[in-house]
This record gives C-alpha cells, sequence and structure tokens, in this order.
C-alpha cells in the first residue's frame, strides 16, 4: 500500500525536510511497486541506490535541525534513523541474494515504508513546534 503525504501529520516546519520526506516517500512508493511487479533487477536495483544515498543526507539534515532547534527527541531521531539504516541495508543484501521474493516486499513494504510513515508522523513531525517556538 503506497504511502501518501499528509501535511497535518507529516509536515515539520522545515521546507526543505518536507520536501525531501516527499521524495523519500516517492521513492519507496516507486521501490514496492516495482518489486511487486516483478521490474527488472536494474530497475529495482537503481531506486535502492537513489534511498540509500538519499536517506543518508537527508537524515544528516534533519539531524541537524533538531539540534538547532533545541528538539526534544533528538536523541530518539539519530536512534531511529540508525534502525531504519541498518533495516534498509538488510533488506537490500535480501534483495542481491534472493531477488524481489513476496516475502520480501512484505518486509519492505511494513518494515521501511510503513515505518517511515509513522516515523515522521510520531517523530520528525515534532520539529514543527520547535521551528515555531524558536520563531517567537
Amino acid at each position: 500500500m503506497p504511502i501518501k503525504w499528509e501535511q497535518a501529520t507529516m509536515a515539520t516546519g522545515i521546507p526543505t525536510v518536507d520536501a525531501q520526506h516527499r521524495q523519500l516517500i516517492d521513492w519507496l512508493n516507486d521501490l514496492l511497486a516495482a518489486m511487486s511487479q516483478g521490474q527488472g533487477r536494474n530497475e529495482v536495483s537503481s531506486v535502492l541506490d537513489k534511498l540509500d544515498k538519499y536517506v543518508e543526507t537527508h537524515f544528516a539534515h534533519e539531524e541537524d535541525c533538531m539540534v538547532k532547534y533545541h528538539c526534544s527527541v533528538a536523541a530518539a531521531n539519530i536512534a531511529a534513523h540508525a534502525y531504519f539504516v541498518n533495516a534498509f541495508a538488510e533488506m537490500r543484501a535480501e534483495y542481491e541474494a534472493k531477488g524481489a521474493s513476496s516475502h520480501l516486499v512484505m518486509r519492505v513494504e511494513t518494515e521501511l515504508a510503513q515505518w517511515f510513515a509513522n516515523h515522521i508522523k510520531g517523530v520528525d513531525a515534532q520539529l514543527g513546534p520547535c521551528v515555531r517556538s524558536a520563531a517567537a
């Protein structure tokens, strides 16, 4: 099931972070679609490569923003990001070894895509009040 951007529950108040979240959601949705439609290894690998590189850049930027705006969930956010990076690496290795099995597609959907959506709503969105507080 694709992830949908929800402004009311996902916006952080930082346009660059929100734009990056939208891009990551698009790529996760592309990955899920490619895997579930049995598209070629090259296409799936291309999306995996984009996600891998972009996640590092995005996470670093977001973590810097949390520090800058003195967000109380900054440490929890770093730990959550580490979990995502490890889970993503594990699933990528499984893909490289076994291809897009139905089991792996389900894991990507539940453990990565849904985790990411829940993380944005539960942790990242807490940047909003911190940004507003700093502007006041």
